[in-house]
């Protein structure tokens, strides 16, 4: 029987299974060896506006059209889709300002999990990762079936 660390020269390891390749960035390849510490389910951007539905009860519309904040957190925990400003992500600069501490700290890359329909933007995400120093995996395929472009 061998034994698995009999290896004169130990190899670094990358992930399990991968110890070579590429993965594409808004900026263009990365080789792995190069991704370091990564987020692997972001979204940076994002539009939830045809997954929202309006709340058919009056009592729940003040909940439902108020900006997020601290007051409805706990309600939002329960329920995340109760208010429309809670479905969006859309301002790249805090975006930006955000990522900015997660680079600060350490980070090096993250996989952006935004797709086709629910408000992927290549153009910002691309300008979020020059400005960043992070490097950006987008997301590249489509949501639930109700979201897909017509």
């Amino acid at each position: 029987m061998s034994d698995l660390f009999d290896d004169a020269a130990p190899r670094q390891r990358l992930a399990i299974g991968v110890e070579t390749g590429q993965v594409m960035t808004v900026l263009g390849p990365l080789p792995v060896e190069e991704m370091g510490i990564t987020l692997m389910h972001e979204h940076i951007l994002l539009d939830g506006a045809r997954s929202w539905k309006c709340p058919c009860h009056p009592d729940d519309l003040a909940l439902a059209e108020q900006p997020v904040n601290i007051e409805i957190i706990g309600e939002l925990r329960m329920n995340p889709y109760a208010n429309r400003d809670n479905v969006s992500l859309d301002d790249s600069d805090l975006a930006l300002s955000e990522l900015q501490r997660y680079r600060a700290l350490g980070g090096h890359t993250v996989v952006d999990a935004t797709n086709i329909g629910i408000g992927r933007e290549p153009e910002k995400l691309a300008r979020i990762s020059r400005m960043s120093g992070l490097k950006i995996v987008m997301g590249t395929g489509f949501y639930l079936e109700h979201t897909h472009p017509e």
